[in-house]
């Protein structure tokens, strides 16, 4: 079992299906949802192209991570919304347990590479898994609330354990290819520092739910041992790329620095 599957199956439960369909619908009609996440319409020449990257990452990711539902043929994503994303370093994506399978999503078209985006794509399938974990067992306690990295805020419970496992999931994948094929690196030069990014906000949310009690104690067991897992993977890509471990304590340090100006503006605002 890789690394990425055991990440899965922490946060899921269980291994989900590999054995599904990965066709999905694409559509290029914008929406109001799609617009308020920073997007317009993509223009109709780059149709073809945002098309073949999305069906590349797919393929992709369907090899490394699975698409379907546990014990089930059934696939966790069938329509994408796709717009044109105005800032450049953005890939923006989201879903709603109102709408399951349906995902927006926003880049600004053609993509240097799509292992990003393949990352994207699982994490809005993790979403979709933790979706239908709530409907049988959800194990937030009501009414918390906790210290978002993501976000840079106070965010409902919820949300902050739903980011903890979609990133969790998302840098395991790329990390475990990144580490297992050169050519991730080669081509994608800014992998490293996206993983040194994301692996500093996954701790930081891993010390939120902690630290505010969001979820129950054999949930929190869950996301420290997915937590230890990301430690062990960051000390992988450290001991084979040695500027790697300077990238991670720099995002470490600026994630805490930020948890530390929310804190002292929530006890401002307590106290005043």
């Amino acid at each position: 079992m890789s690394q990425t599957e055991k990440m899965l199956g922490l946060a899921v439960g269980r291994l989900p299906n590999y054995s599904v369909t990965t066709e999905v619908a694409l559509a290029f009609d914008i929406s109001p949802a799609l617009e308020g996440l920073g997007a317009r319409e993509v223009d109709v020449n780059l149709h073809a192209a945002a098309i073949s990257q999305i069906n590349d990452a797919l393929r992709w990711c369907s090899a490394r991570f699975p698409l379907g539902r546990p014990e089930s043929d059934q696939a966790m994503v069938t329509s994408i919304e796709v717009g044109f994303a105005f800032k450049a370093a953005e890939i923006v994506s989201a879903s709603s347990p109102t709408n399951l399978g349906h995902i927006l999503l926003a880049a600004q078209w053609p993509l240097k590479s799509t292992y990003r985006l393949s990352s994207v794509l699982a994490h809005e399938v993790v979403h979709q898994h933790l979706y239908l974990r709530q409907e049988v067992d959800d194990p937030v306690r009501g009414r918390s609330l906790g210290y978002s990295p993501w976000k840079n805020c106070t965010r409902p419970g919820w949300l902050v354990w739903h980011s903890f496992w979609t990133f969790s999931c998302q840098v395991m994948l790329l990390a475990e290819s990144f580490l297992m094929d050169e050519r991730v690196g080669l081509e994608d030069n800014e992998i490293p520092s996206f993983l040194a990014k994301m692996m500093g906000g996954v701790g930081l949310n891993l010390r939120s739910l902690e630290m505010f009690q969001i979820v129950s104690n054999p949930e929190l067991d869950r996301c420290i041992e997915a937590g230890q897992l990301i430690c062990q993977c960051s000390e992988s890509i450290a001991n084979r790329h040695p500027t790697f471990s300077d990238l991670l304590d720099s995002e470490r340090e600026e994630a805490l620095r930020k948890f530390q100006r929310w804190a002292d503006t929530v006890e401002q605002r307590v106290q005043g």
